[in-house]
């Protein structure tokens, strides 16, 4: 577990403390009561892509509201406690309709109490997020989460105190489809295993697996918990079509690779963007590269 240690405000006013923060209400005009407080918006320098975060937060005033954002960027996840009209939501922003919509939310807003501390706590696995209240589970939601910074939003008339802002990071997977051949072996031991650790992903194969359960559920749950998939479709392969299949429905980020000696590819994939490679040691540091790129480019790790 890692403390949050480097935040700063964006807008409104907050006073930074190790690791967490005091939200300071602010009216927009000094001179004018009814002008409304303004709206305070705090970042870490800390990405987030999987596993868990854990906070405290006490209000001192009922219509005071803290948010937790994932997702930082164009589809932003709010975590929202003490919200408008309930005590836990979940909720994302709608660009279309340049609003907050409501995912799920529960609780009663009289339950929170003033003066007192809660302990929050969001775990992010396989897909589904869960929100904790002094370790009871009051929402889940399945979400795609990408890497980004954790960040804050407090508004209301009233303080905020959110402390000991600490993370348990998951490594984030790789889960690799492939025929199992010694072709194929090659390839995922010399090339797709050491750009993986190369850029801080771990990689797995459904042959790395040693359970006693079946295997189509080992890999059911791999699909699930991986960051990204990455499948060579190079032989038309009933298993790899049916994993990569199951990767788009799931909405997981999905990387296509296929030997150039491939004449023409499945109408359905046709459409998706693919690493075409020659099996020849020239073309081993190109599919290197054309990997890395396409890894880096999903931000990830």
């Amino acid at each position: 577990m890692n403390k949050i240690s480097n935040l700063a405000a964006l807008n409104g006013v907050a006073e930074i403390s190790g690791s967490g923060f005091a939200y300071v209400p602010t009216l927009n005009d000094e001179n004018n009561s009814e002008s409304g407080y303004q709206f305070c918006t705090i970042k870490s320098d800390h990405d987030f892509s999987g596993g868990e975060i854990s906070f405290t937060v006490k209000l001192e005033s009922p219509d005071t509201t803290v948010q937790l954002i994932l997702n930082w960027g164009i589809f932003p996840l709010y975590v929202c406690f003490n919200d408008e009209h309930f005590a836990y939501s979940l909720k994302s922003y709608q660009n279309q309709i340049n609003q907050l919509t409501p995912l799920t939310q529960t609780g009663s807003k009289s339950n929170i109490k003033v003066g007192v501390e809660y302990e929050i706590k969001i775990s992010y696995k396989s897909n589904i997020l869960r929100y904790y209240v002094n370790n009871v589970e009051m929402l889940y939601w399945n979400y795609n989460l990408n890497r980004a910074p954790i960040s804050f939003n407090a508004f209301g008339s009233g303080a905020a105190h959110v402390s000991d802002i600490t993370v348990r990071d998951d490594k984030p997977k790789a889960f690799v489809v492939m025929q199992f051949t010694e072709q194929f072996n090659e390839l995922y031991e010399n090339v797709i295993k050491p750009v993986c650790e190369s850029i801080g992903l771990e990689s797995i194969r459904a042959d790395d697996m040693y359970t006693n359960g079946l295997i189509i559920s080992d890999i059911i749950q791999s699909i699930q918990q991986a960051s990204v998939i990455i499948s060579d479709i190079t032989p038309d392969n009933p298993n790899v079509y049916y994993e990569v299949g199951y990767a788009h429905a799931a909405g997981k980020h999905v990387i296509l690779m296929c030997d150039r000696e491939r004449q023409k590819l499945p109408f359905d994939l046709s459409g998706f963007r693919t690493i075409f490679y020659s099996n020849t040691i020239s073309g081993k540091s190109k599919v290197e590269e054309s990997l890395t790129k396409h890894l880096d480019s999903l931000y990830i790790r």
